[in-house]
């Protein structure tokens, strides 16, 4: 379905020229969105003059939702003043500073306990200058859910609550790492994307405090040295030199942090924040920063598999319609959260930012924002939530959102098939992520070099998978159990140096088969120790599913349960699809079927989407 983030109703009509009292004004805005074929709306009450507090900003949501609701349109909540996500617009620290993020830092030669603020994403983001709360508290997550979520359920009358599916959370993280500096006080150079920034100025709510240094850091919480002592009888601070050191060697004290960090982060924010949404009757949805490749999300998350299968609709983030910068890592993380919890699909916060926002203003073509959304149907996502300037193009959003919707219709039970599994090994990170000043776009090359390899390795055969149409899903070390229960079978390893003990174990039973390359280390329960004679296949023995067409030129497809094919043509040559059986071809643009017989012939343009379901003769 085709949902627009519009935050506040009051913002929202200022984009239109109509004039009048609110309620009518608001009406024809909304019943402009509808004509332009948009189902539903990511709102959130004004964040000015009194965020969460300011009875006339909640009359005024109350009355827009009953609009809304009376209009028929599906409605989230968003669940910030802007973003990161956490700190219900700075509400949580004022009345309790002590819940704020903080991290062991290095400096000056010494490891120490600090708040963590200055030069992390929570001073440097588009938005707002905001100091941000302990997501390894579990105590901060509360408050924040009882600033926020708990606040909507008790401001809203119970048919407006009752409305809204779900809870969007934008851009939560762990804070340590130091992030470029977006605003007009930039100095140096910056990477190419950010070039369009410069002269802009960022609000601020907290002011930084130009004495506090900016320092490598990892993260902390009395929670997570608890739990870290629990299991290895000493704290975190003792241990941080082995934490903070460059080794090209996998460490074991590493390994046992960053698992540490998983665990607690997957308990204190993915565990509370997601039963706390299920109480009230509503979905946590929404997608975390840096979703793109392994070593960021170490960086930002220990391992997101942890958080984002808590979800109850987890998502991604789509910052560019150019179809090489679309992350196939990315998409598929986080829809294999989904995948193994029964979750048909996933969400998207799909935009043009870098094309449109970044830079001097070039709007993406329509053809290929079209394109843009079908390879994310490829991948996965099924509630897409649009963060385009519809003002820009009123003539074709319509066509956009209809054909999104068209698409999303035809079958809303569609069950992903995959013939294997990539394993993500956070491990072979863990093992030797190194915390240094690096900024999120040069953590790579900070890292050790079976690190990089391994990076290099999986977003590599991610890639290679998704174009030669290998089915597929991401697993992590938390997942083992349950993807085997769900008959994966066939795991491809890539480069990477440390696995789960637990893999070996269920290769060698003989659940599982492992292809691809063979790892040195397995880590179990805090050991790490020398992996030993591994059975391993080679990559052309993974057994792909015979198709029922076939097809001349480059195509992309995923297949369902039921004979069900998407098929997408990214390329600039027709592709041309040959069938073997009979069934029928769905046209998302057309909105329109038409059958087809064994031997038929069908021509797929450039740009272009259709669903290919077999019958058989």
């Amino acid at each position: 379905m085709a949902f627009q983030i519009i935050h506040s109703f009051e913002k929202f009509i200022n984009r239109f020229i109509y004039t009048g009292e609110y309620e009518v004004v608001l009406e024809n805005c909304l019943k402009e969105l509808q004509k332009m074929k948009i189902d539903g709306i990511v709102i959130n009450i004004n964040t000015e003059n009194g965020y969460l507090e300011s009875k006339r900003n909640w009359d005024k949501l109350i009355t827009g939702m009953r609009i809304a609701g009376k209009l028929g349109l599906r409605m989230w909540i968003y669940d910030e003043k802007g973003y990161p996500s956490g700190g219900a617009g700075g509400l949580v620290l004022r009345d309790n500073p002590e819940l704020e993020a903080k991290g062991v830092k290095y400096h000056g030669g010494k490891y120490y306990i600090s708040n963590i603020y200055e030069g992390s994403h929570a001073q440097r983001n588009f938005h707002e200058k905001r100091r941000y709360i302990n997501l390894l508290d579990s105590n901060a997550v509360r408050k924040f859910a009882k600033s926020t979520y708990s606040k909507y359920m008790k401001k809203l009358p119970p048919d407006n609550f009752e409305q809204a599916e779900a809870f969007f959370t934008d851009e939560p993280s762990l804070m340590t790492v130091v992030t470029q500096v977006l605003d007009s006080s930039i100095e140096g150079d910056v990477p190419e994307m950010l070039d369009g920034l410069l002269g802009k100025k960022i609000p601020v709510h907290d002011e930084p405090d130009p004495n506090v240094p900016i320092t490598p850091s990892i993260p902390y919480s009395e929670e997570l040295n608890r739990t870290y002592i629990e299991k290895y009888s000493m704290d975190i601070l003792s241990v941080a030199p082995g934490i903070f050191a460059f080794k090209e060697e996998p460490s074991e004290v590493k390994c046992r942090f960053w698992e540490t960090v998983a665990e607690t982060y997957e308990e204190t924010y993915g565990v509370i924040l997601s039963n706390i949404c299920k109480d009230l009757g509503k979905k946590l949805t929404g997608h975390l920063l840096f979703e793109e490749t392994p070593i960021l999300n170490t960086a930002f998350h220990a391992n997101p598999f942890r958080v984002l299968k808590h979800f109850q609709l987890p998502g991604i983030d789509l910052l560019s319609n150019i179809q090489e910068k679309i992350s196939i890592f990315g998409h598929k993380m986080v829809f294999s959260c989904a995948w193994q919890k029964d979750i048909k699909g996933i969400m998207t916060e799909t935009s043009d930012f870098f094309e449109y926002r970044m830079g001097p203003k070039r709007p993406t073509k329509y053809r290929k924002i079209i394109a843009a959304l079908y390879r994310q149907f490829a991948l996965g996502v099924r509630e897409f939530s649009f963060y385009y300037d519809f003002n820009i193009r009123k003539d074709k959003y319509g066509e956009i959102a209809g054909t999104i919707k068209n698409l999303c219709d035809f079958n809303k039970e569609l069950k992903f098939k995959p013939d294997c599994a990539i394993y993500c090994s956070y491990e072979t990170v863990w093992a030797g992520f190194y915390p240094s000043m690096a900024k999120p776009f040069d953590l790579y090359d900070a890292q050790p070099e079976f690190v990089k390899r391994f990076e290099d390795s999986i977003l590599e055969r991610c890639d290679n998978f998704y174009k030669n149409n290998t089915q597929f899903i991401i697993m992590d070390e938390s997942s083992i159990e349950e993807l085997i229960e769900k008959g994966i079978t066939q795991v491809f390893l890539p480069e990477c140096m440390v696995v789960n003990k637990k893999l070996i174990e269920y290769s060698d039973s003989g659940n599982i088969k492992l292809f691809g390359h063979t790892p040195e280390y397995i880590y179990s329960d805090g050991n790490l120790e020398e992996a030993g004679s591994i059975k391993i296949y080679p990559n052309k023995d993974i057994k792909k599913t015979v198709l029922p067409f076939k097809y001349e030129g480059n195509m992309i497809y995923a297949r369902f349960e039921g004979e069900i094919y998407f098929c997408f043509n990214p390329e600039s040559a027709t592709v041309n699809i040959i069938m073997t059986e009979g069934g029928r071809v769905f046209d998302p643009v057309l909105n329109k079927s038409r059958n087809f017989i064994s031997g038929g012939n069908y021509s797929l343009d450039a740009d272009c989407a259709v669903i290919i379901e077999v019958k058989g003769e």
